[in-house]
């Protein structure tokens, strides 16, 4: 177009940097989006459900303290098969390291067995961390199981401090607990790791039941961490035994 000084000029067009950030901006809202309305549509879902087990019960047992209390059993009774359930995959990860034990080397023939019985242990690593975070996230997560349910808020508020009160003597003592299991199986898997990558360096003699190995930097690297695991394990039955003598 023309300017007062009959001088010809061209709009200015966006340059491939602000065309770029300008479609990163785009996504970035679309995805904010995307995320508020899961979030509505999850509490919506969630919403109706409560809705329709609080119409149920109440054709069984009747409102009011009734109801409040039929609700507050639901909840008390998912919370306990969510640590059910948590408790249940770390067992199972610990029984796959017992037949044969991790580690004994006796049936072990080649690397292929020795990196099968890392990803074991890795799977045990998991299911401690997950044991982990529900003793750390405790209160938290049965917070969120109150909520998922037609409770009038006082109801939900005196009963979270019910459950908040009556684990504060243990809970310390799990999380404790938890967190050296998570520490144990680390070092169990630095140990399988340590033979994997001392591959050929090391042989099981069975008359001894033990390990040679060929280079004095493996064996101890090997001897240190396994000091750590058993440190680790010792202290992990510590706190078992603990939690045992507070259990009626």
């Amino acid at each position: 177009m023309e300017n007062g000084a009959g001088v010809t000029t061209q709009a200015a067009r966006p340059g491939p940097l602000l065309v770029f950030v300008g479609v990163l901006l785009c996504l970035a809202l679309g995805a904010a989006g995307w995320k508020t309305y899961s979030a509505f549509s999850a509490a919506r879902e969630r919403d109706r459900a409560a809705e329709v087990e609080a119409l149920a019960l109440t054709a069984t047992v009747g409102g009011g303290a009734a109801l409040d209390q039929a609700l507050l059993g639901r909840v008390r009774t998912n919370f306990t098969l969510a640590l059910l359930d948590s408790q249940q995959q770390y067992d199972l990860a610990a029984a796959a390291l017992t037949n044969p034990p991790v580690l004994d080397m006796a049936l072990v023939k080649n690397r292929a067995d020795l990196q099968a019985r890392a990803e074991a242990v890795r799977r045990l690593i998991k299911a401690a961390r997950d044991m982990r975070e529900f003793a750390e996230n405790t209160p938290e997560i049965y917070r969120r199981e109150l909520e998922k349910h037609k409770l009038p808020p006082q109801a939900r508020e005196a009963d979270l401090k019910r459950f908040a009160a009556e684990i504060a003597a243990v809970n310390p003592t799990i999380i404790a607990l938890r967190r050296a299991q998570v520490r144990r199986a680390e070092a169990l898997l630095r140990l399988v790791l340590l033979l994997d990558g001392a591959w050929g360096r090391w042989d099981y003699r069975p008359a001894q039941q033990d390990l040679s190995f060929k280079q004095a930097k493996d064996m101890d690297a090997y001897n240190m961490t396994y000091e750590e695991f058993n440190a680790l394990s010792k202290e992990a039955q510590s706190l078992k035994d603990q939690l045992k003598t507070r259990t009626p």
